[in-house]
């Protein structure tokens, strides 16, 4: 940081502060445009002073923006071509997996039933909600401390990402696969309490 142009420092701050101030105010943004804007917004401000131009940076950041979207349009794009939601499937297999060890329920079920308290925040809770969050940070903070430090080792990372992402989201417009809450909806369990950003 210290060889870095003053230019580079400024944007840098500048890019530190706004998106510290948004997280403090709103919190982690979870919309898809906010995080392309966090990402791109760096992207610009580190390659300050460097020979990437902010074109280039729209170029390598755009196939990250449409994988981000592509996820938020997954469950469209099952229903479009006549997949169903796999809800009762995916339930009978928990079950038949896991029954066994948790009083005949699915492991979610028995989980909150021992678990969850909807008086009170465990302090356990917390490490859950940020195990939870970590996922829709930590990815980008690797791909984009990598975009930075190595364009060569960024470019072989972003395409593992990019072609397990779509692999993963391929997979799931080809056999959407319903979570425990969606399966207490349809009646086939307990109900189910979606905890994972309480703490």
């Amino acid at each position: 940081m210290s060889n870095w142009p003053n230019e580079r420092k400024f944007a840098v701050a500048i890019w530190a502060l706004a998106t510290g101030g948004y997280v403090l105010w709103q919190g982690i943004p979870f919309d898809r445009a906010t995080q392309f804007l966090i990402i791109i917004t760096a992207a610009l401000a580190f390659s300050i002073g460097t020979t990437t131009r902010a074109i280039r940076v729209f170029a390598d950041w755009v196939p990250f923006a449409i994988l981000l979207y592509g996820y938020d349009y997954s469950r469209g794009a099952a229903d479009t071509f006549g997949f169903k939601v796999r809800v009762e499937e995916i339930y009978n297999i928990e079950l038949a997996w896991f029954g066994w060890l948790f009083e005949d329920k699915i492991p979610t079920v028995w989980l909150q039933q021992h678990l969850y308290d909807p008086n009170q925040i465990a302090w356990w809770e917390s490490l859950v909600a940020l195990v939870y969050v970590s996922h829709f940070v930590a990815p980008w903070a690797i791909v984009g401390i990598l975009y930075v430090k190595n364009r060569e080792l960024w470019a072989k990372f972003a395409r593992r990402v990019i072609t397990i992402s779509f692999a993963a989201l391929i997979t799931y417009i080809l056999i959407p696969a319903a979570p425990p809450w969606y399966a207490a909806r349809e009646g086939l369990c307990e109900p189910v309490v979606r905890i994972a950003t309480r703490g």
